[in-house]
């Protein structure tokens, strides 16, 4: 229930934060869309907001409408529609102000449910278009909003974050998706960001910049605008028999206080283009400073795994210039003081598909060839690590 109150605050809040926005002459038609899923956390509203609760159906005729976002977006419950008898005392109009509100919180309890496994993010995107228009009906004067409490992720449909990972050219994924955008023309979307829950790893500031970035832009070419509001985690619910949602698969850079070590080291900190010199190695010596003590207080081996970027030379020569990559990642933390008898190089090349960017095909540009010229640095008994070294078995004359 306090996830339930807090995600119908945030909305209604936001809704009234936008009612002074050129609306004052028309009705402000909203579409509510809520994630109650299995990787999603409940937002956490605080007293910064809680005085606009009540703006959310100040005006007669103000209407919203409630859209349940799981893997395949549905509307849930009636339309709540405000309506304030002329002349009605100020004692009266908060007595409606406050039903209309508790009719949304019901309707959020009861119905706000996942029916389907997965998340489609950008069929909520036209769900919920397709209601905000339908409500507003053509009216010029009408003001059209659209209000998203939901992570970034999606897993399923056309914005699928589990098949293509987060970490390729996203504004290639804008021009594949341009035939399939929604009709957002004149729409305010707010898009309160939720945390990530359950098996679902959370999201770094750049990877939600980066999803930020992407969906504005979405947004911006359908025709509509965008705010993002980041709230922390709310309170705990029973998900337990939810549909299931897939987990994308997050790079880390964490290991100060982390039981297992996950670093990957981009082009930024790496190597120049097609060589195994540093780019810049103060740089590099610095980030790899920060690791010894970590590897060495480990209480497991580390696997540092070289990757490249797909070109058309062979796999073999795809590994072998990647071994080389690996292997001087571990001279150098050697040379600063890591436990030589704890480290182990590979390389994987391209001939791997999980945690890598599609790079060929239609996905071949330069913004994704850099996202697998990577070193990953990871501890051995962590499923990351295994599997590189599976990959890393099928060529033994390279890796040995």
């Amino acid at each position: 229930m306090k996830k339930v109150l807090s995600i119908i605050i945030s909305v209604f809040m936001i809704t009234a934060m936008f009612a002074g926005c050129g609306s004052k002459g028309g009705t402000t038609f909203t579409a509510v869309g809520v994630q109650n899923t299995k990787n999603s956390s409940s937002i956490n509203c605080n007293g910064a907001l809680s005085n606009e609760l009540s703006e959310a159906f100040k005006k007669t005729g103000n209407t919203l409408t409630v859209v349940e976002i799981d893997g395949d977006p549905y509307p849930v419950g009636n339309n709540i529609v405000a309506e304030y008898d002329a002349g009605s005392s100020s004692d009266n109009k908060a007595s409606r102000n406050k039903m209309y509100t508790q009719m949304a919180v019901k309707t959020v309890n009861d119905e706000a449910i996942p029916k389907t496994p997965e998340i489609d993010m950008l069929k909520a995107l036209t769900v919920l278009s397709r209601s905000v228009n339908s409500l507003a009906n053509g009216s010029e004067k009408a003001t059209k909003r659209i209000l998203l409490c939901a992570n970034l992720l999606s897993t399923s449909g056309k914005i699928n974050f589990v098949d293509s990972t987060l970490y390729f050219d996203l504004d290639n994924y804008i021009d594949y998706l341009e035939n399939e955008l929604p009709d957002l023309n004149g729409t305010n979307v707010i898009w309160i960001v939720t945390g990530t829950e359950g098996e679902q790893e959370s999201l770094n500031n750049s990877d939600i910049s980066k999803l930020e970035d992407f969906y504005r832009t979405l947004i911006e070419k359908a025709g509509g605008n965008v705010k993002f509001i980041e709230e922390n985690n709310g309170g705990e619910i029973d998900k337990s028999g939810w549909p299931d949602v897939s987990t994308v698969e997050v790079r880390k850079d964490s290991y100060k206080g982390s039981k297992n070590l996950d670093v990957t080291l981009d082009d930024t900190t790496l190597f120049k283009p097609d060589s195994t010199e540093w780019l810049n190695e103060e740089k590099a010596t610095a980030k790899l400073e920060s690791l010894v003590d970590v590897i060495n207080d480990s209480e497991c081996n580390i696997v540092i795994a070289g990757s490249t970027a797909a070109t058309d030379s062979s796999e073999e020569q795809h590994v072998t210039f990647s071994k080389k990559r690996a292997d001087t990642v571990m001279d150098k933390l050697i040379s600063l003081g890591a436990d030589a008898s704890k480290l182990k190089a590979v390389g994987i090349g391209k001939s791997y598909s999980r945690y890598r960017v599609k790079d060929t095909g239609e996905f071949n540009t330069e913004e994704n060839h850099k996202q697998n010229r990577v070193v990953f640095i990871v501890s051995e008994d962590t499923d990351k690590a295994q599997y590189f070294l599976e990959v890393a078995e099928k060529f033994p004359n390279i890796n040995k």
